[in-house]
């Protein structure tokens, strides 16, 4: 499998989602975020998950963003 690369520019900051295959054929995520840190030289912090956990962090994703999902629309109501 070839690596599969996914850029995420965000302002000074950018996002790099990357699904690798190691040698023994098991994949992984890495995700890489990289920006000036707080002396201005550049930064980069990276986690990876590998694919037993890939699941159960695809899910956390999903679960937070509706939940961040329904207080926007919460607030939205709010200022009606």
């Amino acid at each position: 499998m070839e690596q599969l690369t996914y850029v995420v520019p965000a302002g000074k900051r950018i996002y790099y989602f990357d699904l690798h295959e190691s040698r023994e054929e098991y994949q992984y995520l890495t995700i890489t975020e990289t920006g000036p840190g707080p002396d201005g030289a550049m930064e980069r912090h990276r986690i990876m998950v590998f694919e037993e956990h890939i699941p159960a962090f695809l899910e956390g994703i999903r679960k937070i963003l509706g939940i961040e999902e329904n207080a926007l629309r919460s607030k939205a109501c709010d200022v009606d």
